[in-house]
C-alpha cells in the first residue's frame, strides 16, 4: 500500500507493510465447534502463522524513510526548517525503544536527518539507579537573501580598489558595480549530555553539560562623525561566531520528613569576533577612513545553591534556599580609536574587570495551624553587589575629528551600578464554613541602590481578601489593600 501526504510543498511516499493472519483448525475438531463449552480449549490451539509476537521487554523500533521535495526556492519557507532550495530532500526518522528489569532501558531518536533542523537523541539507563541522556539538534533561522553589500570580508570589511566616495550614494559611481549578495542568517547547534546516578534511595548526584554554537551574519548599523551634518552610517553584514557552554553537579538527599540539595552551575561565554572594522564608503567626515565598533565581550558566571526543606509534624513545612554567584567580565578594551590622525589620551585601564555578585536568600514557612486556619510566612532577600573598579575614561565620538576628543571635565567614569531588596511577608487564611474564606496579610520591601538616583525606598503593605466559591466552576473574591 502506498500512502501519499502533502505538507507545506513536502510531498513523502512511505511503504507500509500488511499483516495476513490465517488460522487451521484440523477436521477433527471441526465439530467440536459447535459445542460452546469447548470453545476455549479449542481456540487455545490456534496459532497465527504470520503475525509478528511483541515479545515483553522486546525491542521495538519504528523507522519512516523517503524523499521529499520543493517546488520553489523561499528563503523564508525554510525558517526554522532548512527547506529553503527548491529540489529533493532526504526524510528520515527513527525511534526505537528497548526495556527489561535486568539490562535497564534505551530510547533513541532521530528527526529530520536529511535537513539542517535535524534532531537525534538517545537516552539509556537502569531505572531507579542510573540514566544517561545525549542530545543534539540544529535550528537554522534564516531572516534575509535579498541583502546586497559593496563591501567584502568578515570582521576587517574592504571596498574594492577603485571605490569611489562621495557624500551620499547617488554620487557612488561603483556603488552598483560593487554590490553583491550576501544571505543573513544564524545556524545554532546544540549538544547536551547529562547524567543522574542514584547511590540509594536516598542519595543522587547529577552532571550536565550544554553547548551551544551560532555561527552566521547579521545586520549591524555602524556609524562616524559627530555632528547631525557630517555623520554617515552604514548597514553591514557582520559575522556570528560564538560559543556558549553550561553545566551544573548536583548531589541530593532526601529522607522522609526532610530533603536538601547542593548544586553548582557555571556558564562560559566566548564570542570569536572582538572586533568589526570598516572602511568608510562616504567623503564625509572628512578625513575619516575607517571605523571600528567593538562586539558582544566574553563573559563567565558561577553559582553555588543550597536548598532544602524539613516537615514538622504533619502540617507544618520549613524551606530554605541560600544561593551565591559572580559574573565576570575582563576582555582587552579596544582603543579609542582607530583613526592615526587623533591622539586621544591614553585608557586608564586595559580591560573593565567587571564582577558583580549575586546572592539570594528564600525562607519559608506554611503552617496548617487547624483545619479551618494556615499562615505563610516568607523572608526574600536578593542582592547584587558590583565590585567593579570605577575609572575615568576620555573618549572619541565614533571615530572622527580631534573636536571629538572629550575634555578632561567632561569625561565620564562608570557607575557599577548596584542593589539590594529585601522583603518580608505575613499572611493567615482562615475557612469558614463553606463557601467563604477571609485571609489577611502583611508585607514590608525595602531596596538599597548604590549609584542611582534614588537611594532608599520603603514600602510596608497591609490587605484583607473574602473569596466565595459560588459552584465547582466559579469564585468571586474582594481585596483591600492599603
Amino acid at each position: 500500500m502506498y500512502y501519499f501526504k502533502n505538507r507545506c510543498q513536502l510531498f513523502s511516499i512511505e511503504l507500509l507493510g500488511s499483516c495476513l493472519c490465517i488460522f487451521y483448525i484440523s477436521s477433527a475438531t471441526a465439530q467440536e465447534v459447535i459445542n460452546q463449552s469447548n470453545m476455549e480449549s479449542i481456540t487455545s490451539n490456534w496459532e497465527c502463522k504470520w503475525c509478528p509476537h511483541e515479545d515483553e521487554g522486546a525491542p521495538q523500533t519504528k523507522m519512516e524513510g523517503g524523499v521529499g521535495y520543493v517546488t520553489d526556492d523561499s528563503y523564508k519557507f525554510g525558517d526554522y526548517t532548512g527547506l529553503n532550495e527548491k529540489g529533493a530532500y532526504l526524510i528520515g526518522n527513527m525511534e526505537y525503544s528497548s526495556s527489561d528489569e535486568e539490562n535497564g532501558y534505551m530510547d533513541a531518536e532521530i528527526y529530520d536527518i536529511g535537513l539542517d533542523s535535524r534532531e537525534v537523541g538517545a537516552k539509556t539507563g537502569k531505572q531507579g539507579k542510573v540514566d544517561v541522556d545525549l542530545q543534539y539538534s540544529e535550528l537554522p533561522k534564516l531572516n534575509s537573501d535579498t541583502a546586497k553589500t559593496p563591501y567584502q570580508g568578515r570582521d576587517n570589511q574592504t571596498l574594492p580598489l577603485n571605490w569611489d566616495s562621495a557624500s551620499n550614494t547617488q554620487g557612488m559611481t561603483e556603488l552598483a558595480n560593487s554590490l553583491r549578495q550576501v544571505d543573513l542568517y544564524t545556524q545554532r547547534r546544540t549538544f547536551l549530555l547529562a547524567a543522574d546516578y542514584h547511590q540509594t534511595k536516598s542519595l543522587s548526584y547529577g552532571l550536565s553539560f550544554q553547548r551551544d554554537t551560532k555561527e552566521g551574519y547579521r545586520s549591524s548599523g555602524m556609524a562616524l562623525g559627530d555632528t547631525f551634518g557630517t555623520a554617515r552610517s552604514a548597514i553591514l553584514a557582520t559575522p556570528v561566531d560564538n560559543v556558549t557552554d553550561q553545566g551544573e553537579a548536583k548531589v541530593s538527599y532526601v529522607k522522609r520528613r526532610w530533603q536538601t540539595a547542593l548544586s553548582y552551575k557555571f556558564s562560559n561565554f566566548k564570542n570569536d569576533v572582538d572586533s568589526v572594522r570598516w572602511q568608510n564608503a562616504f567623503s564625509l567626515p572628512t578625513g575619516v577612513t575607517e571605523g571600528q565598533a567593538g562586539q558582544e565581550p566574553d563573559n563567565t558566571m558561577q553559582q553555588l545553591t543550597l536548598s532544602g526543606s524539613y516537615l514538622f509534624g504533619q502540617s507544618t513545612l520549613a524551606s530554605a534556599l541560600l544561593s551565591y554567584g559572580r559574573m565576570e567580565q575582563n576582555d582587552d578594551f579596544l582603543p579609542y580609536t582607530i583613526n592615526s590622525s587623533l591622539s586621544p589620551s591614553a585608557l586608564p585601564r586595559t580591560s573593565l574587570d567587571g564582577e558583580v555578585d549575586i546572592i539570594s536568600v528564600n525562607l519559608g514557612v506554611n503552617s496548617r495551624l487547624t483545619n479551618s486556619f494556615d499562615i505563610e510566612a516568607q523572608y526574600r532577600q536578593n542582592e547584587q553587589d558590583n565590585n567593579t573598579p570605577q575609572a575615568t575614561y576620555n573618549y572619541v565620538i565614533a571615530d572622527t575629528t580631534d573636536t571629538s576628543v572629550v575634555p578632561a571635565a567632561d569625561a565620564e567614569t562608570n557607575l557599577p551600578y548596584g542593589f539590594r531588596h529585601r522583603e518580608i511577608l505575613v499572611e493567615g487564611r482562615y475557612r469558614l464554613k463553606k463557601p467563604h474564606k477571609f485571609g489577611v496579610g502583611y508585607k514590608y520591601e525595602t531596596y538599597d541602590r548604590t549609584f542611582q538616583e534614588v537611594e532608599t525606598t520603603e514600602e510596608n503593605s497591609l490587605w484583607g481578601t473574602y473569596r466565595n466559591s459560588v459552584s465547582k466552576s466559579w469564585n468571586w473574591f474582594l481585596r483591600l489593600e492599603a
